[in-house]
């Protein structure tokens, strides 16, 4: 019975301090960031093209460059090391990725990327792509790709002739 007695008077408080600006909450939480954590590394900061998804828990570290219809998803770390990286394909969650993502490429979730994944290209869930090495095709889902080593695009029997 206090309540109902008290209702109408508290909601008339709850808007004047609503118009006010004022707020009963003891804690506002941060809005979330556009874009993930951006990091200078050797005097280079990273560029997010308009149209691009970096998600707010993801990290570019130095001359990281992502295209307008790439998106690099949460958790994912993209580092560059010293020269421009691109990025212009999909980095799945929690990867980690020191190297080039061609256009409509994809690199799945916790894939570890030291090498090129190159247009269209498919790195698996999970894979690792060594340091040089260069995926034309699709590297399969907890594949290793060793360093210096390639993929080549697949090609069906048709095609082979």
């Amino acid at each position: 019975k206090i309540l109902s007695t008290l209702a109408p008077h508290l909601r008339t408080v709850g808007v004047a301090l609503r118009g006010a600006g004022a707020s009963l909450m003891a804690y506002a939480p941060p809005a979330a960031a556009d874009v993930g954590a951006q990091l200078e590394a050797n005097g280079a900061r990273p560029s997010v093209a308009a149209g691009a998804f970096v998600a707010p828990t993801a990290t570019l570290i130095g001359d990281v460059s992502v295209g307008a219809a790439a998106a690099v998803n949460y958790g994912a770390v993209v580092e560059a090391n010293g020269a421009r990286l691109p990025i212009d394909g999909y980095v799945g969650d929690g990867a980690v990725v020191k190297s080039s993502v061609g256009e409509g490429a994809l690199v799945g979730p916790n894939a570890v990327v030291l090498g090129a994944v190159e247009t269209n290209a498919v790195v698996g869930a999970g894979a690792v792509v060594g340091a040089g090495a260069t995926v034309l095709g699709n590297l399969g889902p907890g594949s290793l790709l060793e360093p210096g080593a390639s993929v080549p695009v697949w090609k069906s029997t048709s095609e082979i002739g």
